[in-house]
């Protein structure tokens, strides 16, 4: 059975993993409120820009984690010079990327926000910038749900998120109208963050730079990289293809419908991260590898989940929109929320 320590550690993972990307879903008003819809555009290409940035720089330790972590737990000098040498060779792909992004961003961009003259700098370069913090931020959340340390994942994550909406919503009112708000604010809050998160783990684990057995965890990291790319392609290539094909106006309607949906996914991905770490170690434990009731039992409440969430939305989130958005180019997006 599924025991009341697990719910209890599933419902602090949903509300702290929520927190960061909630920002999303409270901060929808005050975007509605000052900026364009073609504004709006413009902010869903460069943060699905960040996006990009921060799978290319992560190298999909965020991922790896999980694993060698239970993989070298035994050895603890080995754990920390994993966990150490991790973070900082993310940190050394992030300046590189950034060096390269400085050089050719204007080229890149470009190509990448199609004809709606919406330049590297500053906000690309900012957008970047915030991509390797956030790099850092993910990694850390990584390991503190690995290491099932429920109450430091979501002291974090409320720290970044009052981050986030604070900073927002000051630059929204500092510079209305603008992008410099929204794409500030979030660089600022992922700086400090990344930085708090940085020193923690440097205290828990030291410096360390073992190149050998960082090279060695690469055979799982070359995989999962290549998946979350994938994942970039199939949940974000649509908004450079829509700001390169259309108008920006119609994307920003566009990514407002989609980021009225993202209650559903910061909830699976609370359940997810509570699951993920519980199901590798009841596999750690088995002596032969493979799939039990137990196991079963949570993809099972997992998928129980998504259909309840999925069918609430279909009916809630219509008539929320149609009460609260008073810009009428937003409300346009009523009739495709069952889509």
């Amino acid at each position: 059975m599924i025991s009341r320590g697990f719910i209890k550690n599933s419902v602090l993972y949903t509300v702290a993993g929520a927190m960061p990307m909630a920002s999303a879903i409270i901060l929808l008003p005050f975007y509605v409120k000052s900026l364009s819809a073609a504004d709006f555009g413009a902010l869903s290409v460069l943060l699905t820009f960040t996006i990009l940035i921060q799978i290319v720089v992560t190298y999909s330790f965020d991922a790896s984690i999980y694993l060698y972590f239970h993989e070298f737990r035994k050895d603890k000098e080995k754990l920390a010079r994993f966990i150490s040498t991790a973070f900082l060779f993310v940190l050394l792909v992030g300046v590189v990327v950034s060096v390269i992004l400085a050089w050719i961003g204007d080229i890149l961009f470009g190509g990448f926000a199609g004809n709606q003259q919406l330049n590297f700098f500053p906000f690309g370069m900012m957008s970047a910038t915030t991509a390797v913090f956030q790099s850092v931020f993910k990694m850390h959340n990584s390991l503190m749900q690995t290491q099932e340390r429920p109450l430091q994942y979501l002291t974090s994550n409320l720290v970044a998120f009052v981050l986030i909406a604070g900073l927002t919503i000051g630059g929204l009112s500092w510079f209305p109208s603008s992008l410099m708000g929204p794409v500030g604010g979030r660089m600022v809050a992922m700086g400090v963050v990344s930085i708090w998160s940085l020193f923690r783990i440097f205290s828990e684990f030291g410096v360390h730079f073992d190149w050998r057995l960082l090279k060695s965890t690469f055979s799982y990291g070359h995989s999962s990289y290549a998946y979350q790319l994938q994942q970039w392609i199939i949940n974000y290539f649509d908004r450079p293809i829509m700001a390169w094909m259309g108008v920006m106006a119609d994307l920003g309607v566009y990514d407002f419908a989609l980021k009225c949906l993202v209650v559903i996914d910061l909830v699976i991905a609370g359940l997810y991260n509570t699951l993920f770490p519980r199901i590798l170690s009841r596999h750690g434990d088995q002596a032969v590898s493979g799939s039990t009731v137990e196991i079963n039992r949570y993809y099972n409440g997992l998928t129980a989940a998504i259909m309840l969430l999925v069918a609430s939305s279909i009916l809630v989130l219509p008539y929320l929109i149609d009460w609260f958005v008073t810009n009428t180019s937003f409300r346009a997006v009523v009739p495709f929320i069952p889509f």
